[in-house]
């Protein structure tokens, strides 16, 4: 997760080759903030993310749920 302002936030989403990096952000600079304060406002933006990958987790579950063989399953393709 990233947290900065303005153009510095453009730039470093652009630029920045982690897959796994959040497409939301902490739109304030970090430096007005406290670890606790930072903290508060990185929960909902977390907790986003985990609730969307629960979800393709469920999908995956709900999809392979009615497979009846191994066959079926060796030959999806993965998330």
């Amino acid at each position: 997760m990233l947290a900065a302002t303005g153009r510095l936030a453009s730039v470093f989403a652009q630029t920045c080759s982690y897959p796994r990096l959040l497409k939301d952000t902490i739109a304030d600079s970090p430096d007005q903030f406290s670890e606790a304060e930072l903290a508060n406002k990185a929960r909902p933006i977390l907790d986003k993310a985990y609730a969307s990958e629960i979800a393709d987790i469920h999908a995956l579950f709900d999809r392979r749920a009615g497979y009846t063989s191994l066959l079926e399953f060796a030959n999806e393709s993965p998330l």
